[in-house]
This record gives C-alpha cells, sequence and structure tokens, in this order.
C-alpha cells in the first residue's frame, strides 16, 4: 500500500475537521433551534412583563409603547370591574373588551371592538392562583397565527395579558437549516482551497529539510535550509543548517586526519624502503673494502709477499681501505646526526666571501694536481644569516664533487648571485653533463650516476643526501642544473 505523504494527511485531516463542523452546524440547528426559538420568546415576555409591571405601578404605561412595539410583544391590562386598563400600540392589535368605557371616553388607536368580552375573569380563572404563567394555547383567538401568552396578576382583580407572535418555527428551522447546509457546503469548498493553499506553504520547509537530510545523508554538506521564519519549523531549519555545518566540519577534519595520516603511512613506508635500501647500501660499501683488507692481510699471513716492497704494497691497500670505511662511517654519522634533529641549526650572520675565499686556497692544490683551474668570483663583504658550519660542509661537498667530474684541464668556478632576500653561491665546473633521470636522485644516500667512478676515487654517494639534509633542516633552497658545458650545483643562504 502507498504511502500518504503528509502533506496528503494534513489535507484531509483539515478536510474531516471542516466537514465535521458544518454537520456539527446544520445537526445543532435542527435539533435545537426550536427550542432555542421558544426559549427566546419567552426570556423576552418574562423581560417585558417585568417592566410593563414596574411601569403600571408608576403610572407610566404610555412610556412602554415604543418599546412593546419594537419587541413585536402586545400588552394588554384587563380589571375585572371595568374591563381594559391599558392596550399597548401594534399593527396587529386587535382588543376584545366589554362596555368601554376606555381612558379618555375613546378607544385606543387600532382597536378593534368585534366582541364584548371581558378577559379579566378567563385570566383569573387560567392563572388558578399563580402569580405568573405562559398559557399554552397554540393560538390566539384569530387562530391563524400562533401566539405565545404570558399572564399575571399585578393587582386584586387587576391582570397582565402579553402577547408575542410565534411564526410556523417548523418552516423556519427547515428554511435555516437548508441555508446553513448550503452556506457550509460554499464554506468547505473555500475552506478546502484555503487549506490546500496553507499546508503547502506548511509543508514546503519541511520538504526542503528532508532534500537537505537526503543530501547530507549522501554526505553533500552544501545543502541548507533557507528559511526565515522564526517559528518551530524555521528554528528546526536553522538546527539542520546548524547540524550539516558541524558535520561539514566534523567530516572536514576527519578527511584531513585521514590525509595526514595517509601521507604518514606513506612515508613511513618510504622510511622503511629507505632503510632497509640503506642497510643493503652500507653493506655493499663495507663488503668491498672488507674483502680487500681481508683478502691482502690473508696474503701477508701466508707469506705471499715475499719482499718489503710488496708487503708495503699489501699494507698501503689494507690502510687506504680502512681510511676509506671510516669515512664512510663518519659520512654517515653525520647525516644520522642531521636527520635526527638532535642538533638544530645556529644561524649567526658571516661573510660568506671570507668562507669561499678560505675554501677555495684549501681546495687550490687538489685541483692543480687535476689539472684544473679554481676560481673564486664570490666577492667580500657579503653578510648571510646561516649556520656558517653547515654553509661549510655543503661547499666543501660541492667543490668535492667538482674536482672529482670536472673534465681535465677544465674549470671550477665559486660565483655569487642576488636572489631576493637569499643570496644564491654557486659551484660550477665543465665536464660531462647529468642525465636529465638522474637530477632528482642525486640527493638520496648512496646515489652514484657512475657507480664505478665513484669508487675508484673512494666515494659512497653520501655527500649530497648530507648537503640535502643540511639545506633541508634550515629551510634554505638548494639544487643542481646542467650547463651548456657543464653542471653547477647551488644553495641559498639568508641576507
Amino acid at each position: 500500500m502507498k504511502q500518504l505523504s503528509l502533506k496528503t494527511k494534513l489535507f484531509l485531516l483539515l478536510c474531516g475537521l471542516l466537514s465535521l463542523q458544518v454537520l456539527l452546524v446544520w445537526g445543532l440547528s435542527r435539533l435545537f433551534l426550536p427550542a432555542f426559538y421558544r426559549g427566546d420568546k419567552e426570556a423576552a415576555l418574562q423581560s417585558a412583563y417585568e417592566s410593563v409591571a414596574a411601569h403600571y405601578r408608576d403610572g407610566t404605561l404610555s412610556e412602554m409603547d415604543a418599546a412593546l412595539e419594537n419587541q413585536n410583544i402586545r400588552a394588554e391590562i384587563w380589571s375585572r370591574e371595568t374591563g381594559l386598563l391599558y392596550a399597548s400600540r401594534g399593527l396587529e392589535a386587535r382588543l376584545f373588551v366589554q362596555n368601554p368605557p376606555f381612558p379618555g371616553g375613546e378607544p385606543p388607536p387600532g382597536a378593534m371592538i368585534t366582541q364584548p368580552v371581558n378577559l379579566a375573569s378567563f385570566l383569573e380563572e387560567a392563572l388558578a392562583g399563580q402569580t405568573k404563567a405562559f398559557l399554552e394555547e397554540p393560538g390566539g383567538p384569530m387562530g391563524d397565527i400562533s401566539q405565545l401568552q404570558l399572564a399575571g396578576r399585578l393587582d386584586e382583580g387587576v391582570y397582565l395579558l402579553l402577547r408575542t407572535a410565534l411564526q410556523p418555527i417548523s418552516e423556519a428551522a427547515g428554511l435555516a437549516t437548508r441555508f446553513s447546509f448550503m452556506a457550509g457546503g460554499l464554506s468547505l469548498v473555500v475552506g478546502l482551497v484555503i487549506t490546500l493553499f496553507a499546508v503547502g506553504l506548511l509543508i514546503r520547509p519541511l520538504a526542503q529539510m528532508t532534500r537537505v537530510a537526503r543530501d547530507l545523508a549522501a554526505l553533500d554538506f552544501s545543502a541548507r535550509c533557507e528559511t526565515g521564519a522564526r517559528d518551530e519549523i524555521g528554528l528546526l531549519g536553522q538546527s539542520v543548517n546548524t547540524m550539516a555545518d558541524a558535520l561539514q566540519e566534523y567530516i572536514g577534519r576527519m578527511h584531513r586526519a585521514n590525509e595526514a595520516l595517509t601521507e604518514d603511512v606513506r612515508e613511513r613506508i618510504r622510511m622503511q624502503e629507505a632503510q632497509k635500501e640503506l642497510i643493503s647500501n652500507i653493506s655493499h660499501e663495507l663488503k668491498t673494502p672488507l674483502s680487500l683488507m681481508m683478502g691482502y692481510a690473508e696474503g701477508l699471513r701466508a707469506g705471499m709477499a715475499v719482499d718489503g716492497a710488496t708487503r708495503r704494497d699489501y699494507c698501503d691497500v689494507i690502510v687506504d681501505e680502512g681510511q676509506r670505511m671510516n669515512r664512510l662511517i663518519a659520512e654517515l654519522l653525520d647525516l644520522f646526526k642531521l636527520q635526527s634533529g638532535r642538533t638544530p641549526p645556529v644561524p649567526v650572520p658571516f661573510d660568506v666571501g671570507e668562507l669561499a675565499e678560505g675554501l677555495a686556497r684549501r681546495f687550490g692544490l687538489p685541483a692543480a694536481e687535476r689539472g684544473l683551474k679554481l676560481t673564486n668570483a664570490v666577492p667580500q663583504g657579503v653578510t648571510v644569516t646561516a649556520d656558517p658550519d653547515a654553509a661549510e660542509q655543503v661547499l666543501r661537498n660541492y667543490l668535492q664533487n667538482a674536482l672529482r667530474h670536472a673534465a681535465r684541464g677544465g674549470l671550477v668556478e665559486l660565483s655569487c648571485a642576488d636572489a631576493g632576500d637569499r643570496v644564491r653561491i654557486s659551484v660550477y665546473n665543465d665536464g660531462a653533463s647529468i642525465p636529465d633521470e638522474h637530477l632528482p636522485r642525486l640527493w638520496d644516500s648512496f646515489f652514484r650516476g657512475d657507480a664505478a667512478r665513484g669508487r675508484e676515487h673512494g666515494q659512497a654517494g653520501l655527500g649530497l643526501a648530507i648537503v640535502k639534509a643540511q639545506m633541508e633542516r634550515q629551510g634554505l633552497g638548494y639544487g643542481a642544473e646542467n650547463r651548456i658545458g657543464g653542471v653547477v650545483f647551488w644553495m641559498e643562504l639568508k641576507k
């Protein structure tokens, strides 16, 4: 069975209430209108009786004419001795008197003397000792219009008779019922149209909230309720918007935390892979010198070196390989120390020109031995703020790398350039360019573009990894670029 919508339910409920109201008005009119009509007439006669009695005692009966006429009530005061004492004005007044004298000698206006009857005796008999009573007669003496009569004794032998016409109430009640039914039907139609419009206005924000809730369930947090009302529905819409904002912020935090966790997992995996590679590279780098040292040591022990010169050669190889292992261990310790962050940099202002000049003098002899021309174009008085020990280590590694790879008879040059709020120090060397695919990997531990040349020069491939660690812990730039005829390595220092 199809579930009815809230709009349909509210519309049917209000339709039922309106229909019930129309039927209730029709039923009450049909059942209680005659009794209500008679009760209203009786109450009017009771009130008129008290007023006429009061004016009779005060002698001001003439003042009652207009009031009684407006209420369609006829009043007659009869005396057992003298007949009619008072008759109110009325278009329908028909007075039955016996042997008048009338007050002033003339009958009241509109009086029709048709029968010489004194009603005092009739009223006295009808009251049967009561002070006041309704006379239960279906019709008056004329018989054509039903009348409601109230009789009472005003004084000894003086009686008051009040009469008011009762319309045929069944006919009036039927007419009133039909009119009520027709008016109720019209009211029902108009009410249904208004109800349909009102229910639409009421349901529209609820339907919008339903769509927003559905979007939130689908993790679309951009939807909002657009209600400006200050009633309960408006407050509910504001609560939905507040919930959407809170969910969006919470999911955003969870998303960022998940991204950070994912990146952390990737970093851990990368570090584990790097650690495995580092261990493998260390094992490989140590294996060669250890094998050489053990081979030459066993040769000495076995007496393979038959003369002093051979023994010295064997010992030189053992010493060289031991020094190579010592340099490898020292570089590893430096790299681990930098990567652990246990020794933070100490930036201070210093003259980078003096640093470059000192390194140029220190590396001048090794350059000359290789037939290279080493020049320094960094001027004196260029002040930078950085860790001077770190800057010196970086430049020293750059110069060592340049001397190893520069073409024989080529140029190695130290230079300086302005880079905004930084100073760029570069080391250039003539020689073959570095393959583009190798440039990003130059800074990895134990990476050597030409492994055979690296081992030939006694290098393990840690120099540029140390440069990377030194520069990144200070937040400074570094890099390598191919130039026409050579390669340049650079670093940036804060002014």
